[in-house]
């Protein structure tokens, strides 16, 4: 995935430490993650499209989470700044 690294090892690394959490304690948790593309996109020299920001929903005993995450450095922020408000 094309996720910029402050991303990924920041907030997005601590969010899925809460997942596994919740796999010991929920006998089904469903993880979906949607690719953003809007606005100007960048292009890796490969020609990849990079994506704008992820959608995560977690699923897990009856219930509905979602967060969405710009494809920018966030590292030091918390992962629960970026739950979406439905």
């Amino acid at each position: 995935m094309l996720q910029h690294e402050g991303l990924n090892r920041g907030p997005w690394k601590e969010l899925e430490r809460f997942e596994v959490g919740l796999s010991k304690i929920f006998e089904s948790v469903i993880v979906e993650i949607k690719v953003c593309f809007e606005g100007e996109l960048g292009v890796v020299s490969g020609g990849a499209t990079i994506p704008s920001g992820f959608l995560k929903t977690i699923k897990f005993d009856n219930k509905e989470i979602m967060f969405y995450f710009p494809n920018i450095d966030v590292s030091g922020e918390d992962w629960g700044h970026f739950k979406v408000m439905n």
